[in-house]
């Protein structure tokens, strides 16, 4: 019985072999380079296939290798139309030595015809898109044509959100088919078409999401006697050809003339170490929802996108070590997503997203960010660098999520009312570790800041988070602002924001902010017009207040008040942190600095945003705000920073 039984294993094993092997068997690797021809198999170097057309038509299976050749560009757009499983993905990658493979929508413009006034015209077709959004001259993004060159005009009244009337306009030019980029609010800057003008009225042919605000601006644009400016352009929708303004013949100028680079259709598929330049849209793009899963877009670079880098709606994503730069709307957006299934961004590096004012294609007010995550359960965002965003640097909805060790760096620079790290109406984050840094607060129609901008923003309706050993620095507004229920804040370093470092506001009088802890935090107001927290409720809600102890409350230029205390039923007072604890019976346990200075300049801040420790020498010897000597040098351990006082 025994030697049978032996032999049922032996054969059972020898036939899971088996079948192992014929997997393995029936997965290929497919070659693409620009030195091959779509009739080889593709099955070999040598045997490669050329263009992108032929790899769209192919079919493939489980366990498949598409590999392009490092060094060459391959323009068009990549459609995904196959599946792998969880033990054998489809794969999307590079071959051979050199740069990644680059993807590319850009089309590149030689030949120019002069028509006169510094003006020269495509001589041929450009595209066949009915749009432009991204257009580079000599490698740089260049935005089109803009009435003013810089800045807004301001409008004094408005109809509804279909018109506005400024003083700036005579009628003369008449901008109708025009488009009027208006910023209606703080947050929102739409884009409309010009139906009509009458005198200084613009009539819109839709209107805009919110009712636009007097006194708030636009700008004209997509209209080609905005050409005024060197490298200016315009794309004309009906003769498919780009005028742009120069003063001597164009050179070196790239058009988007393919809208996605890559479209995702399947399940279980991997993109690595490919470069996408150029997308008219968006470069990485899934909207289907749950149908297809488990998308992997790791070390790859994506450039120059006229929307998203990435646009994605799928389960079971992750997105790690990738380089995303210069999108017109977001680095990276995930959408609404019907599941909870989890979702994974890592190590990755956002720049320059959503900068240039009237470039956006997204009129919703949801873009113009770094990382933009709306209502995702379960996603874990971290070791990313979210550097100039023109709204918030990582935005995230949905539950259960973890936002750790990440570096955001100038943010708010387009629109304003919004965050370094923001949510809204979400619950169990855990926000922990990251260094949120310049926090701009972009202008308001006069490019003259309101200064509402906030490192840390926990808007209406979040609840139930844990927010913890942050560095918030350097914002325009305020260093983080809670409208927001159970939550608890400890051992966070915030310093330098222009108007307060921590705001809690309650909006209703006891509705919203409720059971919040608030412990072993460190507020430093570098000047005596800064103040270290406002609290704002009802005075019949104390309990709005919440819990507050062991918190170092240092305003070291001028003590003699650190909190601001707003009934908002009532009047607002300025208090010294003893009659703040005497009239609330809060921070029992909460200090002030222990050293006084009289020149700003004797204060330093130091930060490490990397994932190592970083020993930085000191000039002179300091002391920190709770009394901690230090000589010649401070070491900061990751994602850490310390605020330091001449001693």
């Amino acid at each position: 019985m025994k030697r049978i039984c032996e032999k049922l294993v032996r054969r059972t094993i020898l036939s899971l072999f088996i079948v192992f092997l014929a997997m393995v068997s029936f997965s290929a690797t497919y070659y693409v380079s620009n030195t091959g021809n779509d009739s080889n198999s593709g099955l070999s170097s040598p045997l490669s296939w050329k263009t992108l057309s032929k790899v769209n038509s192919a079919t493939y299976s489980a366990g498949d290798q598409i590999l392009f050749q490092r060094g060459n560009t391959f323009y068009g757009s990549l459609t995904i139309l196959n599946s792998g499983t969880s033990g054998s993905r489809i794969t999307y990658g590079a071959y051979g030595s050199g740069a990644n493979p680059d993807i590319t929508g850009f089309t590149t413009v030689n030949s120019w015809t002069s028509i006169g006034s510094n003006i020269w015209e495509s001589a041929g077709v450009v595209s066949t898109l009915s749009s432009c959004n991204m257009v580079t001259v000599v490698g740089v993004v260049t935005p089109m044509g803009r009435i003013p060159n810089t800045g807004f005009y301001s409008f004094q009244s408005h109809s509804g959100s279909s018109s506005v009337t400024s003083s700036s306009l005579s009628g003369t030019p008449n901008w109708t088919g025009a488009k009027v980029v208006i910023r209606t609010n703080p947050w929102i800057m739409n884009k409309v078409d010009v139906s009509s003008q009458s005198g200084g009225t613009l009539n819109f042919t839709s209107s805009t999401n919110y009712e636009p605000i007097n006194g708030y601006g636009f700008f004209i644009q997509n209209d080609v006697r905005t050409l005024d400016a060197q490298n200016e352009w315009y794309y004309n929708p009906t003769t498919k050809k780009i005028r742009i303004y120069s003063i001597f013949q164009p050179t070196d100028v790239n058009v988007s003339s393919v809208d996605v680079l890559a479209t995702v259709h399947g399940s279980y598929v991997t993109i690595e170490n490919i470069s996408f330049t150029g997308a008219n849209t968006d470069a990485i793009y899934n909207q289907t929802g749950d149908i297809y899963r488990n998308l992997v877009v790791k070390n790859c670079s994506i450039a120059c996108s006229g929307s998203n880098g990435m646009k994605l709606k799928m389960l079971y994503l992750r997105a790690e070590n990738n380089s995303i730069s210069n999108s017109n709307d977001n680095g990276i957006l995930i959408t609404q997503q019907v599941d909870t299934d989890s979702l994974y961004i890592r190590g990755n590096t956002v720049t320059n997203s959503g900068v240039n004012k009237g470039m956006f294609t997204d009129n919703s007010g949801a873009g113009l960010g770094g990382i933009t995550i709306a209502n995702k359960n379960n996603a874990i965002v971290e070791y990313n660098t979210v550097s100039n965003s023109g709204y918030c640097g990582i935005s995230i909805g949905g539950g259960h999520g973890v936002v750790k060790n990440n570096f955001v760096d100038t943010f708010c620079s387009v629109l304003e009312d919004g965050g370094g790290i923001y949510t809204f109406s979400s619950s169990y984050h855990l926000i922990t570790g990251n260094v949120i840094l310049n926090g701009i607060g972009a202008s308001q129609g006069t490019d003259i800041s309101s200064g509402s901008c906030i490192g840390l923003y926990l808007d209406y309706g979040t609840n139930h988070a844990e927010i913890s050993y942050n560095t918030i620095a350097n914002c325009t507004g305020m260093g983080m602002f809670m409208n927001a229920s159970d939550i608890n804040v400890h051992h966070n370093t915030i310093y330098n924001n222009t108007k307060v470092q921590f705001l809690q506001y309650d909006a209703q009088g006891g509705i919203e902010t409720v059971n919040n802890q608030f412990n072993y935090n460190t507020l430093v107001a570098k000047t005596a017009s800064q103040l270290n927290a406002e609290f704002d409720y009802a005075s019949i809600h104390t309990q709005s207040l919440g819990s507050l102890n062991n918190n170092c409350y240092a305003r070291p230029i001028d003590d003699s008040y650190t909190i601001r205390l707003w009934l908002v039923d009532g009047a607002a007072s300025n208090k010294s942190l003893e009659q703040w604890k005497a009239y609330t019976g809060q921070d029992a346990g909460s200090y002030k600095s222990t050293r006084t200075i009289t020149d700003v300049n004797d204060l330093q801040f130091e930060y490490n945003e990397t994932k190592t420790a970083k020993t930085i020498a000191l000039s002179r010897p300091m002391t920190d705000v709770k009394g901690v000597k230090y000589s010649s040098s401070v070491t900061l351990q990751p994602f850490t920073s310390l605020v330091l006082i001449k001693k």
